[in-house]
């Protein structure tokens, strides 16, 4: 059997994994692109809404309008910087660190079922080598 281009089979598992973080957001009652934006809240508190669009490889308009949703809807809050009053830092709300809280949980034990899939004593050495793919993709852009 031939063996399939590296880059395909990068990709699939790429869309694999997007796919079963979705299933895990739709599990949990939110909207994947509400899930983005509160893991990366969670881990980056104050962010703004330009780093996250960087973030999430999205349109600034895209999250602008997601980030009033969950203004709306009491996932997140937004302060004005006080160094830079044309600067809003976005901070979640209780029940936004609840959310987050439970799709990191929720992910964690997904991450842990994939890493039992892994020949023993490999995972150091497939992440450096993902990361070195990664390295050398990022050079030919």
């Amino acid at each position: 059997m031939e063996q399939k281009p590296l880059m395909l089979m990068v990709r699939q598992l790429d869309r694999a994994w997007s796919e079963r973080l979705r299933k895990i957001s739709a599990e949990a009652g939110i909207p994947d692109p509400y899930a983005r934006i509160l893991a990366y809240l969670h881990r980056h508190p104050g962010a703004s809404q330009k780093e996250i669009s960087e973030y999430a490889q999205k349109t600034y308009a895209a999250i602008s309008q997601t980030v009033k949703e969950l203004l709306r809807e009491d996932f997140v809050r937004r302060e004005t910087d006080s160094a830079d009053q044309r600067y809003a830092k976005l901070y979640l709300t209780e029940k936004g660190q609840a959310y987050a809280l439970h799709l990191r949980e929720e992910i964690s034990k997904a991450e842990a079922r994939v890493r039992l899939a892994l020949p023993a004593g490999k995972e150091a050495e497939i992440a450096a080598l993902l990361e070195h793919l990664y390295e050398a993709v990022r050079k030919e852009q």
